[in-house]
């Protein structure tokens, strides 16, 4: 818990049974390891078998692949290394949280490097084109409902005109708000 992080109890029955409902749907549940886990590889390890304890306590069959990065803390010298030695899959913590578009340069899946050994590493990078909060949220660029739409449409045209992937990112939490909830619905439908 720190004030970046809602320190709600993974092992929790509310959350047990939130997790159950996303398996039953057959979706991922990925890693989200906590703000100030980035520069600490005890915490990330510690915080990731958390997750698998509670999976497995909740019998939920599945196997934690990967995830990203609170608030897109994400540091290019070490944080691929530490999920690669972790055994994760992937990774989707390369986005902008100011603006939404392409920071890692592509949309297409990419195997990641370690700067510090100079050699590939297994993990795969998922780059995050768009982000809910980025869109209309008055601290980043604060579109309205239209303009966010036409971003959204900007976006899917790329990635679908260059064969990627369209990685996303909606807070549960945010899908309260109509605008937000719109702009969802709209990029499922466009996607």
């Amino acid at each position: 818990p720190s004030a970046h992080d809602t320190g709600y109890d993974i092992a929790s029955n509310r959350v047990g049974r939130l997790m159950k409902a996303i398996d039953r749907r057959g979706h991922s549940i990925g890693f989200h390891p906590s703000y100030c886990s980035m520069n600490n590889e005890d915490k990330i390890e510690s915080e990731l078998e958390s997750l698998k304890k509670a999976l497995n306590y909740f019998e939920i069959q599945q196997e934690v692949t990967g995830g990203r990065h609170h608030c897109l803390k994400w540091n290019a010298k070490i944080s691929w290394d530490q999920w690669d030695a972790l055994g994760l899959q992937y990774d989707s913590s390369v986005g902008f949280a100011e603006t939404v578009g392409f920071r890692a340069g592509t949309c297409k899946p990419y195997r990641t490097w370690s700067f510090s050994k100079q050699c590939k590493l297994n993990l795969i990078e998922k780059p995050l084109i768009i982000m809910d909060v980025t869109l209309l949220s008055t601290i980043y660029m604060d579109l309205n409902l239209e303009s966010c739409k036409n971003t959204i449409d900007t976006l899917i045209s790329t990635v679908k005109e260059f064969r990627g992937e369209l990685v996303t990112l909606w807070h549960n939490d945010a899908l309260l708000t109509p605008a937000v909830k719109e702009a969802f619905i709209h990029t499922l439908e466009q996607s």
